[in-house]
């Protein structure tokens, strides 16, 4: 009988053991998802400014193929650009 309570002892001991290391490692991943967070807040807006910023840029310099008959050769053609600089 006494053995058989031992062995329950050891065992809780076990579990309070395993217990502290989860709530150590539930910790430090709270700590982490706070700071992942805090810097996403910080730079969300800036963020999104420079990828509106790209993706308006990238839609009016989107690139199409022409072809210049007169010269019976292929040209890029800047869309939704004053300046329609042609590369030979």
């Amino acid at each position: 009988m006494e053995a058989k309570i031992d062995e329950i002892l050891e065992r809780t001991k076990n579990i309070e053991k395993r217990l502290e290391l989860l709530e150590k490692s539930a910790t430090t991943m709270d700590e982490h998802i706070d700071f992942v967070e805090n810097v996403y807040d910080i730079v969300k807006t800036p963020f999104a400014y420079v990828l509106g910023t790209y993706s308006s840029n990238s839609q009016n310099k989107l690139l199409t193929c022409t072809k210049n008959e007169n010269e019976n050769q292929d040209k890029l053609k800047t869309i939704g650009n004053d300046n329609n600089d042609n590369a030979n």
